[in-house]
């Protein structure tokens, strides 16, 4: 048998040691102690401690010569001795003075690091104040790597700002409202705070590919920036980033990216063009809401939610294409794009939100999948270039104002399924010629044709039970109607000023019903219904109940009856 001339290779003591830096705790380096006796000394060969160590760990690592501290913790070898120097306390040089040299690695203030005390220390994470500038006559000292917040705040320094090389981190607000016309970003920087640069005059930024995150707002309302270079590792846009950059014209976003936070790109309405990468999970509330110069976009399949109002008031819109697995179009999402002129539903979607389409005055054309179950209200509200729409059958609700203001549609066809044709459907739909009311419905809601100027037949299936206040309210064209052939409820002023109707079906058999259901209603004999109408000899309960106040008596009329 042939032996393996893959060998299992071993760590030797030294190996050992280089991978026990990375360790996180003592008792990670104790637990080596006990796997072989090679590795017995191995705390003995460090001359820094590479963890935190207390007064009692320290004694593991006998042979320190320069020692780290990582983080603030009185009861550790990393007190807090910028910020508090207690009398019962030795100084830090004291306990330390064994040390060759001491390495700090928590965030100290650059005046801290002035002290005398700590001449010899090595401070990796300095910050610096706005006051910190102003001691430093504006000049940023080499030591410091990170600025806090509001640094540079109005700072009146015109044309590019140099930020030296040796900064990681710029603080919040650092140059809000800054003068400077751009600025030089070193390739040390990791992270911009929220409102960084938010209120400055910059044209162009190129942020380097070491920035890891982006603050919230960072370049709200920078209003001249024109040009932006993103990070290729940055992995989310944040809320407001570009709110108001009134002057952008086009962004690519890193294929990094998995998010666009709300109202990233609200009101940059120069924007023309965008590149969405194929790695976008989601777009957030609003993301592009107002790009009134956006003309297309194409979102990449990879993106299974679109927030609220994302598209709202792209007045610009022409063409879009929506990905295959989202299963709801949200609230306001094409609000007001007036130049929209058709749009693709896919196969997932089920709900169409909330005003989705509202005051889309170009749109004509809507490709429907066959899974949408409700469309809620206001949905196609002023889509005033619809002509003909056919809801899938899949469809069991629609929603309040649905169709209101549709003034060029003339023909819907509704879905079986439907229950309830709901307040203000159709109204002011004024060329609706045809409309099928589904077999199933139970309920015509309040005001739900009024004002269809050229619908001219109506016929109401025997499911309905009752038809809301003004609901054919003023239908000018409307002739016939055909109503259940049975009691249902007629609300107050439903019929009211259609004036040319004249034949109305099985009216005699619904009820009783309020005369003025149909007042105004010139060209209709009522005389011949009044007989029947068991409100009161074709009287109203407003006048009926005139004549029981005035003492009026209702014999005769209940002899009528008779």
């Amino acid at each position: 048998m042939k032996k393996n001339k893959y060998k299992m290779q071993q760590l030797d003591g030294y190996h050992i040691m280089i991978v026990s830096k990375y360790f996180s705790t003592i008792l990670d380096f104790i637990k080596l102690q006990f796997v072989c006796k090679k590795f017995n000394n191995n705390m003995e060969k460090f001359h820094y401690n590479p963890i935190t160590v207390t007064d009692k760990t320290i004694r593991y690592f006998p042979h320190l010569e320069t020692l780290h501290l990582y983080e603030r913790c009185s009861k550790k070898y990393n007190e807090d001795y910028f910020l508090t120097k207690k009398q019962d306390k030795p100084p830090l040089t004291e306990i330390k003075q064994s040390f060759y040299k001491t390495v700090v690695w928590f965030r100290v203030h650059y005046e801290d690091t002035l002290d005398p005390a700590y001449a010899t220390y090595e401070f990796k994470n300095v910050s610096c104040t706005s006051q910190t500038i102003h001691t430093c006559n504006g000049e940023i000292p080499p030591i410091v790597n990170s600025l806090k917040k509001e640094c540079f705040i109005n700072n009146t320094k015109t044309g590019v700002f140099r930020i030296p090389n040796h900064i990681t981190s710029l603080g919040k607000s650092c140059f809000y409202s800054s003068r400077a016309s751009s600025f030089s970003l070193p390739t040390t920087l990791k992270k911009i705070k929220k409102n960084c640069f938010s209120m400055c005059d910059l044209t162009s930024i190129s942020i380097p590919d070491s920035v890891i995150s982006i603050g919230n707002s960072c370049f709200c309302m920078c209003s001249n920036l024109v040009n932006v270079t993103l990070p290729e590792c940055l992995n989310q846009i944040g809320n407001d980033l570009f709110n108001y950059c009134t002057s952008l014209k086009t962004v690519d976003i890193p294929p990094t990216v998995s998010v666009l936070r709300e109202n990233c790109f609200e009101h940059c309405s120069s924007l023309s063009s965008i590149n969405i990468p194929n790695g976008v999970l989601s777009i957030e509330e609003y993301c592009f809401s107002k790009c009134t110069s956006l003309s297309q976009i194409s979102l990449p399949n990879t993106v299974t939610y679109i927030g609220n109002g994302c598209l709202n008031d792209c007045s610009s819109l022409t063409s879009v294409e929506l990905p295959l697995f989202i299963t709801s179009l949200e609230y306001q999402v094409f609000n007001n794009c007036g130049k929209l002129p058709s749009v693709n539903i896919p196969g997932n979607v089920k709900v169409v939100k909330n005003h989705c389409f509202d005051c889309c005055g170009k749109l004509s054309q809507i490709q429907f999948c066959h899974s949408i179950t409700a469309f809620e209200e206001s949905c196609f509200n002023g889509c005033s270039s619809l002509t003909e729409l056919e809801l899938p059958k899949t469809v069991t609700r629609i929603s309040n104002h649905m169709f209101e203001h549709c003034s060029n549609i003339k023909k819907v066809i509704l879905s079986d399924n439907i229950v309830e044709i709901p307040k203000m459907c159709f109204n002011q739909c004024s060329k609706l010629e045809e409309i099928h009311i589904p077999t199933k419905c139970v309920s015509i809601g309040e005001s739900s044709f009024s004002l269809c100027n050229s619908l001219q037949d109506v016929s109401i299936p025997d499911s309905v039970t009752s038809i809301g206040n003004q609901c054919f309210y003023k239908c000018a064209e409307l002739k016939y109607v055909t109503l259940p052939c049975k009691p249902i409820k007629l609300g107050e002023n439903c019929f009211e000023l259609c004036s040319r109707l004249d034949v109305v079906q099985n009216l005699n058999r619904i009820g009783s019903f309020d005369k003025n259901a149909f007042v105004g209603c010139n060209s209709l004999d009522l005389s011949q219904y009044t007989k029947q109408n068991k409100t009161g000899n074709g009287c109203s309960e407003k006048q009926q109940k005139e004549k029981k106040g005035g003492q009026t008596s209702t014999k005769g009329n209940k002899k009528h009856k008779k």
